[in-house]
């Protein structure tokens, strides 16, 4: 059997990049002096922070349900969300690239491109690291320390 995998940086991006994406969701809806504000209230932007809460969602369960209660039972719980994680992380760069038009075109505000161009690069840097080590787990190759008994 596979012994558990201790990449906690894995995690913690993954916390950070799902987080976010619920975030700026967040701040869309509920908070009127947020730049997500004004997104929210054009039609595209509407979709779009719905379409990034739902990837986002969708990722902090792969965390809690494969990295944390799947390392405490030695298998993951959703495999299914691991095995198609990058779907969701090109899910999360894709609406960071729309955030960053609608920025530009209708909202007029440059900060919010950059910060939204930004987590697109970050996104899909982090997504090809992670693909990377999945790819080194698949084969055996040890690229994280294993966890201790």
């Amino acid at each position: 059997m596979n012994t558990p995998q201790g990449c906690i940086a894995s995690s913690v991006f993954r916390l950070y990049v799902c987080g976010m994406a619920v975030l700026l969701w967040y701040f869309g809806f509920h908070e009127e002096r947020s730049m997500n504000w004004l997104v929210a209230a054009t039609d595209q932007g509407f979709y779009v922070l719905w379409l990034m809460l739902f990837f986002g969602v969708i990722g902090l369960l792969d965390i809690v349900l494969n990295d944390y209660a799947g390392v405490l039972r030695r298998r993951p719980l959703f495999s299914l969300a691991r095995t198609h994680r990058h779907f969701g992380f090109a899910g999360l760069a894709f609406c960071h690239t729309c955030l960053v038009f609608i920025a530009v075109l209708q909202v007029a505000s440059t900060g919010l491109a950059l910060f939204s161009l930004w987590n697109a690069v970050f996104v899909v840097g982090f997504s090809l690291l992670d693909a990377h080590q999945r790819a080194q787990d698949f084969k055996k190759e040890a690229v994280c320390r294993p966890l201790p008994n």
